[in-house]
């Protein structure tokens, strides 16, 4: 039998000082079913000395990770929508292209890879989010909105950048409360360390953020960012599996900048 992964957004950390990977939940089904299910028809039993209850069940779970699927997909579109609305108001209303343009670049500008990642990926995502709406405002925000635009970039920034100090002081704190019950003194030192860290914004984890963002802003040579980006990886103290991961991430974003590109270049035309 072969299986068929359905991976969950959310991150698992046992340990919030090292690095977390997506945890992916396996459903197991036949190739067969697989491909019947991409094919979008009635999936059918493995093998067929199956009892009509495991057949039942094997059908259910088939209807089940499709479904997990849909809801996923219309989970993460739901979120970019809202944050348009939410965040880019201005952009919207004063772009050179319609509004129903602007909004379908700037929900591009949002998108980050799929896969597996961890809080190295997370800032790069963000730094390059930070990019992407930098070159909707230079390209389709008249001069005089500029400033205007650019704040609601920063704003939007700084949102998601606290979204991430706060999932990540929730961790620390369940860490350090678990150590505490434990009797723990040492894990109780490092994990209100920690915190202490977070609080006065000088966990690696923000300085490692703040350094991608500071790039994507200060240029706006793509070559410098992904060049940049790499040099970071290739000097962190990271794990080799980690610096793979990071340096996979970093050809994904850039595939996805050559797609953004060329969106933005036909919106303009």
């Amino acid at each position: 039998m072969s299986s068929m992964s359905v991976t969950d957004l959310s991150q698992t950390q046992t340990d919030v000082f090292k690095k977390s990977i997506a945890t992916p939940t396996t459903i197991r089904l036949s190739q067969e079913k697989i491909d019947r299910i991409h094919a979008g028809e009635e999936p059918a039993p493995a093998t067929t000395d199956l009892s009509p209850e495991a057949i039942e069940k094997a059908q259910k779970e088939v209807l089940q990770t499709r479904n997990d699927i849909i809801e996923l997909n219309k989970s993460k579109t739901n979120a970019v929508i809202n944050d348009v609305d939410t965040f880019f108001s201005g952009m919207l209303s004063q772009a050179s292209v319609s509004s129903l343009d602007m909004g379908g670049l700037i929900s591009e500008a949002l998108q980050s890879p799929d896969g597996a990642g961890n809080a190295t990926t997370s800032a790069m995502d963000l730094s390059m989010t930070q990019a992407k709406l930098n070159a909707l405002v230079e390209k389709f925000v008249p001069a005089e909105h500029q400033a205007a635009s650019y704040a609601e970039i920063d704003h939007y920034v700084s949102k998601k950048a606290s979204d991430q100090d706060t999932l990540l002081k929730e961790t620390t704190s369940s860490s350090l409360a678990i150590a505490s019950q434990q009797g723990d003194l040492a894990g109780v030192e490092k994990y209100q360390q920690q915190l202490n860290l977070l609080d006065s914004g000088q966990h690696a984890t923000q300085i490692e953020r703040q350094t991608m963002l500071d790039l994507t802003k200060s240029t706006t040579d793509s070559s410098a960012w992904f060049s940049g980006l790499r040099q970071s990886v290739n000097a962190s103290a990271d794990t080799g599996f980690f610096k793979d991961l990071a340096t996979a991430h970093i050809a994904k974003l850039e595939a996805q900048w050559q797609k953004f590109s060329h969106l933005t270049s036909n919106a303009a035309a």
